[in-house]
């Protein structure tokens, strides 16, 4: 029988890649057309304005963002500022600054062109804080809003009180849970957060100490010499309310345990877990923890 010369056949991992080639293709083809149709199904416009609430007053208008930030001052909360933003898309001003009402906290603030401002796109602005991730506290009229952070969420009515705006709640936030909270001692106090940086640096240690621009300080326990350093934030506020929010606002956190020592007006959380009870007997304090459940 004649020898029949046959071509040597293609390796299999060729076809292989071949095939996923066609496949990446294929999908990225698909998934172009399904976005086109449904940018048409659209009409291919953005979403519509998000108007504000009915009760959101249409004055007071501030020229710029530190008209607010004088206005403030004047009313007894001085605001430091910390960073300037523009905003490209209205001519209007924007900053950051760090608020003393008692306690110190950042407050955003955007102010809009009063020329040119356009009262629903501020409405979409102020929603998209209210049901972003953050899920922000606002306090707005006229042109412009303040975003409040953290603690001072609490002095939010003060702030629209002064600054003539209305607060407007987060959409969708679970409100932080009423822990109970053991008995905890009116004293002692302190008069800021170094003086109790310094009690507890007799304590357990608080070196390498950072003051936050939104008031706490942080610093490290224990020793550099046995290497077991570990982190403390300290909190010195104005009243027993306040303190007790600091206590639950750190408790909120599902998987997060919390160990605490707090008395008069200060908390100090912990991280080395250990010390809670050496610092508690040492700064006559109570021990509040939290297991994360």
């Amino acid at each position: 029988m004649p020898f029949r010369h046959r071509a040597p056949a293609q390796p299999r991992t060729h076809s292989k890649r071949v095939d996923a080639r066609r496949l990446t293709l294929i999908v990225g083809v698909l998934l172009a057309i399904s976005t086109l149709a449904s940018c048409i199904g659209r009409g291919g416009e953005p979403p519509p304005d998000v108007p504000l609430p009915a009760h959101v007053p249409t004055q007071p208008v501030y020229r710029t963002a530190d008209a607010i930030v004088e206005t403030l001052d004047d009313a007894g909360m001085p605001c430091e500022v910390l960073r300037r933003r523009g905003n490209p898309y209205n001519q209007g001003s924007g900053l950051d600054c760090a608020l003393d009402g008692g306690i110190t906290f950042v407050i955003e603030i955007s102010v809009s062109d009063p020329a040119t401002y356009d009262r629903d796109a501020l409405g979409t602005s102020v929603d998209s804080r209210r049901r972003g991730t953050a899920k922000q506290t606002v306090v707005v009229a006229g042109n412009w809003l303040v975003n409040v952070q953290g603690l001072g969420r609490s002095y939010a009515p003060r702030i629209a009180d002064a600054l003539g705006g209305v607060v407007l709640e987060p959409i969708g936030k679970k409100p932080v849970p009423e822990y109970p909270l053991p008995e905890i001692p009116d004293h002692p106090r302190y008069a800021n957060v170094h003086e109790l940086a310094d009690a507890l640096d007799s304590a357990a240690g608080c070196t390498s100490r950072e003051e936050m621009p939104t008031g706490p300080l942080k610093c490290d326990t224990g020793s550099a010499a046995t290497r077991d350093l570990n982190c403390a934030t300290l909190f010195v506020v104005p009243d027993t309310k306040t303190r007790d929010l600091v206590l639950r606002d750190s408790m909120k956190w599902k998987g997060v345990p919390k160990v605490m020592v707090s008395a008069g007006n200060w908390v100090i959380s912990l991280c080395d877990y250990s010390l809670g009870t050496r610092v508690a007997q040492a700064l006559n304090g109570t021990l509040v923890t939290y297991d994360g459940n």
